[in-house]
């Protein structure tokens, strides 16, 4: 069956529709080789060379977390652009993107999405249009190099957990108190040296990370007393 798995694996690495349509079929004549490439899409990842990987493609798969985009690491693969994401899911993961990966303007075409980690991408600019995934309930965006939130955040009502530990934060918008789900926030390892006073709007909120700011004294004490059922974490 090896030899029918690579040459499956040839005809979908060259990104040609007719070629995916036949490996396919291909997949459906065996009933072994089928069950491996349904429950296992992402390995095919494993066997391109990364160097001149320039276009990808995921069709017609189940696919409902995605690392690394698929299993390569693309952090020396620069010129990556990827075309299509056409995959049934809710949860996205994408680490160590290329800052001006055309992904990062695609987020709002997955607007159904539930769960959004885009840690460890060292971006500078908060990507606008995560704003417009109205059903996210967990976003996480640390260890990035963030020094300010888009007004736009306040429109994501459904998020319960936001976690922004390991930015460049200074201020957040005041915005930040229309997030009426909200229960778990993290912004350990930033810069900041104030919390607006909109935050008393997160009634729901039940956890909030501040360690390693610059917030002096007076200002945690007021934060206590603007939250005062939340656990707070200075």
């Amino acid at each position: 069956m090896e030899e029918e798995k690579q040459s499956i694996i040839r005809l979908i690495a060259s990104g040609d529709d007719t070629n995916i349509e036949l490996a396919l079929q291909l997949m459906k004549i065996d009933e072994a080789l089928y069950s491996f490439f349904e429950a296992r899409y992402t390995p095919i990842i494993r066997h391109f060379n990364k160097s001149s990987l320039r276009s990808l493609k995921f069709v017609y798969n189940e696919i409902h977390s995605m690392f690394y985009v698929g299993y390569t690491n693309v952090e020396d693969c620069h010129d990556l652009i990827p075309i299509e994401f056409l995959a049934r899911r809710d949860n996205l993961k994408l680490h160590r993107i290329p800052t001006d990966s055309p992904l990062f303007q695609q987020l709002d075409q997955h607007a159904n999405l539930k769960s959004l980690d885009l840690s460890f991408n060292k971006l500078k600019t908060f990507p606008l249009n995560i704003c417009n995934c109205l059903f996210l309930k967990y976003l996480t965006l640390s260890d990035n190099r963030f020094q300010q939130l888009p007004t736009e955040i306040g429109q994501l009502q459904k998020l319960k957990t936001l976690r922004l530990n390991k930015n460049e934060l200074i201020k957040l918008p005041d915005s930040i108190g229309e997030l009426s789900s909200l229960r778990i926030l993290t912004l350990s390892e930033n810069l900041l040296e104030n919390i607006p006073d909109t935050i008393q709007n997160l009634t729901n909120l039940r956890q909030l990370f501040l360690e390693n700011n610059e917030l002096p004294l007076k200002e945690k004490y007021r934060i206590k007393k603007l939250l005062p059922k939340c656990q707070i974490f200075f």
